[in-house]
C-alpha cells in the first residue's frame, strides 16, 4: 500500500477499547494509510461509505479502503495488522480460523468491551492522531 492512499477505520465512538484500538493502528501505522471516523459522527451518517446495518451496529469495526473494499469484525482487523507488514504479517494464520467462527468470537468479545475499558464519548485527539480523524 502506498502512502497516498486514504483507509478509512470506522469504530464505536462511544468504546474505549475501540479507542485504544485507534492508539495501537496509529502507533504501528508506518504508511500513514489509515483515517478513522466513529460510526455514530457525522461523516458516517452523510456518506454512503457503511450500511445503515453498520451504523447500527455499534459492535463491528468496519474498514473501508481506498479501493472501496469493505471488511468488518475479525476480517477488518486482520486486514489493518496485516498491513503493518514485518512480523505482523504473521496474524495473518488466523485465516485459517473459519470466518464465521473469527466472527463469533470477536462478536463475543465486542458484547462485553465496555465491561473490559468502559464507555465514554472519546474526544478526538490533538497533534498527528488527531488529524487522522474524519468528524
Amino acid at each position: 500500500m502506498q502512502a497516498h492512499r486514504r483507509n478509512i477505520i470506522f469504530i464505536d465512538g462511544e468504546c474505549l477499547v475501540c479507542h485504544g484500538l485507534v492508539k495501537f493502528v496509529h502507533r504501528h501505522d508506518k504508511q500513514g494509510i489509515f483515517h478513522f471516523s466513529a460510526l455514530q459522527g457525522e461523516f458516517a451518517q452523510k456518506h454512503d461509505l457503511i450500511t445503515d446495518r453498520d451504523k447500527n451496529d455499534l459492535h463491528s469495526v468496519v474498514l473501508i479502503t481506498d479501493e472501496q473494499e469493505q471488511f468488518r469484525y475479525s476480517s477488518a482487523v486482520l486486514k489493518i495488522i496485516e498491513s503493518f507488514g514485518g512480523p505482523w504479517k504473521l496474524i495473518s494464520v488466523l485465516r485459517i480460523i473459519p470466518e464465521f467462527l473469527r466472527d463469533f468470537l470477536y462478536k463475543l468479545f465486542a458484547r462485553y468491551r465496555y465491561n473490559i475499558g468502559g464507555k465514554k464519548k472519546c474526544e478526538i485527539p490533538e497533534g498527528s492522531l488527531g488529524a487522522k480523524f474524519i468528524a
